[in-house]
Order: structure tokens, then sequence, then C-alpha cells
């Protein structure tokens, strides 16, 4: 009956609950054909929607330790991410930019960006487009540090978007031009966002600034690690 009735919203809100509520067993990839079924669904009734996948992690776990100091370690594999619906509207900027950067930070390095610029999909979707442009701020942000730890260069823990932006691009020995390009990110984020006071002035960002938003995120995300691991 719940099914009949509700909104599109709560249908698609059902369909990532039950992934939560009856997922498979860590370790196990029962539920993959039917996030294949359903994005196939999606596509061929023209909806636009997208199922992610489950981002899971290997963990080293120790065991008993034996005489002789022998430990019988194991490993596990952690769900860190739930299967989440997101809107694609674009699918050239889906492929190109938002799923590239989805699998890029589906490793456990990136594990606090991958849940930001995840909840910054969720907020798009949800016609949240404060917190949108909020949260994929947060998720370049947090690339660009992550990328600063595993390359050992130094940064401080309060330094802006702007300020790693200006020390990670000529480290990456990219053309200046690159951080004012990027720093557009974080200047949609200060002044549209709900990351700073608004003063008297109302912010309300209009979707397609939230789409925009999105999309450039992941693009930069994609373009700055790939720069860095090829170094």
């Amino acid at each position: 009956m719940f099914l009949a009735e509700c909104t599109t919203e709560e249908f698609l809100d059902f369909i990532e609950l039950s992934f939560k509520v009856n997922h498979p067993p860590e370790g196990g990839f029962g539920s993959t054909a039917v996030i294949e079924a359903l994005n196939e669904i999606f596509r061929i009734g023209g909806m636009p929607y997208y199922l992610t996948d489950y981002v899971k992690v290997e963990e080293d776990e120790s065991g008993s330790v034996f005489p002789g100091g022998r430990t019988s370690g194991y490993q596990v594999i952690r769900t860190v991410a739930y299967p989440k619906i997101i809107v694609v509207e674009e699918e050239m900027a889906y492929e190109e930019a938002v799923r590239p950067a989805l699998a890029i930070l589906g490793h456990p390095h990136f594990a606090v960006a991958n849940t930001e610029l995840r909840d910054g999909l969720e907020h798009y979707r949800e016609g949240r487009y404060k917190e949108c442009l909020t949260s994929c701020g947060s998720a370049l942000e947090s690339v660009l540090k992550v990328i600063c730890d595993r390359k050992r260069w130094d940064y401080s823990h309060t330094d802006t978007l702007g300020d790693l932006l200006d020390s990670v691009v000529p480290k990456l020995d990219l053309p200046q031009v690159f951080s004012e390009k990027f720093k557009l990110v974080a200047t949609i984020r200060n002044t549209f966002s709900a990351s700073h006071g608004g003063g008297k002035a109302p912010r309300d960002p209009a979707r397609h600034l939230a789409q925009y938003m999105v999309t450039t995120t992941a693009a930069t995300i994609v373009f700055l690690v790939a720069t860095a691991e090829g170094r």
C-alpha cells in the first residue's frame, strides 16, 4: 500500500533504506545484480536516476597470539558506504566527472571526501542546494588534504580551500592559472552556501548553480588526483 501511494522521493528513500536493512554479508556481492537491474530500469524508463554501488574496504584484524609471538591475523571486509540514488541529468557530465570521482573516492584514504561528495549529491537530489554547495566544497578540501598527507607536504588544518589550492597546485607543477580556476568552487561555496552567515540577504541558490557545483567539483577532484598520482 505504501509503495502505491508514496511520493517519488519517498520511493527513492525506500530503495536506499532497503540496501541498509537487507545488505549482503560483508565480503558478499549478492546485491550487485539487483543494483544493475534497478539502474537498467531507470535507464529504460528514461528516469534521471542512478544507484551507486556499495563501497567496501579490506582491513587487517589481529587474531589470537600463539606461543612464540605468532598471531592468527585475518582480513575483514567492511562496508563504508551504502548504495545511494543520485540525479543524472547530463549523461556526459556524469560519465566523465561524477562517476570517475566516486570511483576515486571509494579508496579508503578518501573516506571523508567520499562521504562529503555523496552528501552533496543527496542534498542536490532533495533540493537542499545550499547544503549541496557546502558539501561539495568540503569534499574538494578533503581531497587536497589527503594529497598533501600522501605526498608529505606541509599544510595547516586551518587552511582554507583557497590556501590549499595555492599550495598544492604549484607543487603539482601546474600553472597558477589552474589555482584561480579551481578557486571558483570555493567562491561559490562561500558566496551562496550555508557555510557562512548570510547577514540580511537570504541565500537561495538556484538548482542549475548546484548542478554546476557538483559537476565542477567532481571534475576538479578527478583532475587533481590523476595529476598527483601521475607524479
